[in-house]
């Protein structure tokens, strides 16, 4: 209840101008067509919604260049990999078995190794966060800045910085504003870069 006023999530989508059109599932698996729509087979998919299937490096793409144009993104991830450091804030794909040093030396990540992971379920769907920036550390090393729903005692004051290779790796699903995508919203036809 805001203001006396009380909302169901409908009406209260409504009363903010959300429209679920606006935004687009993306995802990247070589199992499926690219540049194809598919229902992703997860668990937690019990709506059956769709996403588009997009090559890896072109998910990557347009994910820094819509963040480069100051959008954000949902991002359904795995976050039950040694890598993800509860504590520490840090996300990583270690190559070596062990105690994680940072910066990491980390497994390279292509469309083949993404697809195994997901095959042999060693890539699991199991949290949304939201991609709300790009990182650099004093070495120079890149990480996407990612808001949990966790509190700010957890991670490092509430956001955990997921190296280049952890959300190459273990991205579920990302979903995008389609204006970031120079996309209208309006318009049934999506121009992506292949």
């Amino acid at each position: 209840c805001i203001r006396d006023r009380s909302y169901t999530p409908r009406t209260y989508a409504d009363s903010i101008g959300f429209r679920r059109s606006d935004y687009l599932a993306l995802t990247s698996f070589a199992h499926r067509p690219f540049f194809e729509p598919f229902v992703l087979e997860i668990p937690d998919n019990w709506a059956a919604h769709a996403t588009l299937n997009l090559p890896l490096d072109s998910l990557l793409r347009t994910l820094r260049r819509s963040i480069a144009a100051g959008y954000t993104a949902a991002w359904d991830a795995d976050v039950s990999e040694r890598g993800f450091g509860r504590r520490s804030g840090f996300a990583v794909l270690p190559r070596h078995e062990g105690r994680i040093a940072l910066p990491a030396a980390e497994i390279d990540v292509d469309q083949d190794v993404r697809q195994r992971m997901f095959d042999t379920q060693a890539t699991t769907d199991d949290h949304i966060m939201h991609i709300v920036g790009m990182a650099v550390d004093s070495l120079g090393n890149s990480y996407y800045k990612v808001k949990n729903s966790w509190g700010e005692h957890a991670g490092r004051n509430g956001y955990w910085y997921a190296s280049p290779a952890y959300v190459a790796g273990k991205t579920v699903e990302l979903v995008l504003p389609r204006a970031a995508l120079g996309v209208d919203p309006s318009d049934d036809g999506l121009r992506i870069e292949r």
